[in-house]
């Protein structure tokens, strides 16, 4: 029983004389005869099937293993990448309206079906209607008080005639001394529509366009301006009206044909004649 365990030794210690060229002619060539020998047998490499198919799923379990965490970096950088592309198209595009370099923005949204109350650092405030997005400089009252509107808000404004405050909606530039006012801007919509219901304001083209002379708004008066045509209709308005919304009342005062109504406020949308 334990001469084949006293031969497996004396062979493992042959080989590794002869490994490192320190056998003798007759020891090498007994090594030669014992490994011509076995070309001619047939060895059984697995068991049985059964342990080929065990072998066979352990090696590919080790290639997922080691291959996954190699993929998934790859998949986090490129989802980086794009975000990282995203989030710079957008500061550029932020860059371009407003900043100077210096400065950067509170972005305040409110979703649809809610209005959100914004406090602003001068002591004046904002009503945001739904689906309405307000940016806010992070040098707001420090040298001037200028916001950017793209949707509908209602403004109440504290006078502070040493910095005029300033609402860039689209085209349009709204200035005001003290006063409670709403724009209403909504991306992709033709018409813009200021109202003012005490005070006054003025309102020009704040985009460099000379297309829009200046226009002075007192209490209970409004101004379209339509983007298309580049047309402005001033027209007077039935206190407040212009700010129903905020109460959730739909004002149809001079809707004369077809109307068109999408509400951000909930899922209401109708079309009549």
């Amino acid at each position: 029983m334990e001469r084949p365990q006293r031969r497996s030794i004396t062979l493992k210690a042959l080989l590794r004389r002869y490994l490192g060229r320190r056998v003798s002619p007759q020891d090498e060539q007994g090594i030669s005869t014992w490994y011509d020998s076995l070309e001619d047998r047939d060895y059984a490499v697995f068991a049985s099937a059964a342990d080929q198919e065990r072998i066979r799923t352990a090696i590919i379990d080790e290639v997922h293993r080691r291959t996954y965490p190699v993929r998934r970096p790859l998949r986090w950088v490129a989802a980086a990448a794009v975000a990282a592309l995203v989030v710079c198209s957008g500061l550029y595009y932020y860059y371009q309206v407003l900043s100077d370099g210096r400065n950067t923005y509170t972005i305040v949204r409110a979703e649809n079906g809610v209005h959100k109350r914004v406090q602003l650092a001068d002591g004046s405030t904002a009503i945001l209607n739904a689906a309405t997005t307000l940016l806010i400089p992070s040098d707001y009252n420090q040298r001037e008080r200028q916001l950017v509107l793209r949707g509908e808000a209602s403004f109440n404004v504290k006078t502070d005639a040493s910095r005029p405050f300033k609402v860039q909606s689209g085209a349009l530039q709204t200035t005001v001394l003290g006063t409670t006012f709403n724009v209403k801007a909504y991306p992709g919509q033709e018409m813009q529509y200021i109202t003012v219901n005490s005070g006054a304001v003025q309102v020009r083209r704040g985009d460099g366009g000379t297309a829009l002379s200046s226009y002075v708004l007192h209490a209970h008066e409004g101004l379209r301006y339509l983007a298309a045509q580049q047309q402005v209709q001033l027209e007077a308005i039935a206190g407040d009206a212009a700010a129903d919304w905020q109460s959730g009342v739909l004002n149809f005062h001079n809707i004369r044909s077809r109307i068109w109504c999408m509400s951000c406020n909930g899922s209401l949308t109708f079309l009549c004649n």
